[in-house]
């Protein structure tokens, strides 16, 4: 999936939890950043798990909660959150710009 990323493309995280699958909730988009130069690779987190990445510039940003934004996002329905449970899923560019807005972010 990472191979369809292209440098200059936006990413945005989007946090649940405060952990993976655990802790409070937090529901907000928490990273943003453009992709870099280079193709993907495997990052090395322990023996058994070794995901491939891709390098990101990340962005100064604050958290943006997205309860507030769902009523302007093309994925905001009744059934939003199932898109985030499959990973990686591709946001139109006028989504992208009003979350890049909600988390004033300040290019480094």
């Amino acid at each position: 999936m990472l191979r369809r990323l292209t440098p200059g493309d936006r990413v945005v995280y989007y946090s649940p939890h405060e952990q993976i699958r655990a802790g409070a909730p937090v529901q907000a988009f928490t990273a943003l950043g453009v992709v870099a130069e280079g193709a993907p690779y495997v990052g090395v987190m322990s023996g058994d798990f070794q995901p491939f990445r891709r390098d990101v510039h990340w962005h100064a940003t604050r958290d943006a909660p997205i309860r507030p934004l769902l009523a302007h996002l093309s994925f905001g329905g009744p059934t939003w959150g199932a898109r985030f449970r499959y990973g990686l899923f591709e946001i139109p560019a006028s989504d992208m710009d009003l979350i890049e807005e909600a988390m004033c972010a300040v290019s480094s």
